[in-house]
């Protein structure tokens, strides 16, 4: 009896090691880095089947974006699945993914919710190359965040 016991315990030892890999930890120790540094954090959206994301994590790998980028933020990726994974934690910082991936929310390093790419910034930027998404980083961690996004409109 004592062994099942004993068995039961370091299962849910486990499985409660398991869930401090969770994202909610990650994007703490994410806050915590972005306080630590003063950089803004990046909490980026999106998941490996989209094409735009790919096309975002290669620019942001290039030299230019990767060292401003490195310089002014602290990025924390999280994966939406097929549109089914960490829908909570988009909601809670104000991204809606069912607007389109990649998207972001940007956090100061108090962490204040400074806005989120809901109108398909950071696709466009990417589609439009580096100098367009270095240029919106630019503006973003210089204070001057860009406009919303704003309805077409409509002939009369």
């Amino acid at each position: 009896m004592r062994h099942r016991s004993d068995i039961r315990v370091a299962v849910l030892l486990l499985v409660c090691a398991l869930a401090s890999c969770t994202s909610g930890t990650q994007l703490d120790r994410a806050r915590e880095a972005a306080r630590r540094t003063g950089k803004l954090l990046m909490v980026e959206f999106g998941a490996d089947w989209c094409l735009d994301c790919q096309v975002l994590t290669k620019q942001l790998n290039e030299p230019l974006l990767r060292d401003y980028v490195s310089g002014h933020f602290v990025v924390y990726t999280v994966d939406v699945g097929q549109f089914d994974k960490n829908l909570d934690l988009a909601k809670s910082l104000g991204v809606d993914v069912g607007q389109g991936i990649p998207t972001a929310a940007f956090l100061s390093a108090d962490g204040k919710n400074l806005g989120a790419t809901n109108g398909g910034e950071l696709a466009r930027a990417s589609k439009d190359g580096s100098q367009t998404l270095y240029a919106f980083l630019v503006r973003f961690a210089e204070g001057v965040t860009p406009p919303p996004p704003q309805p077409p409109s409509s002939s009369e």
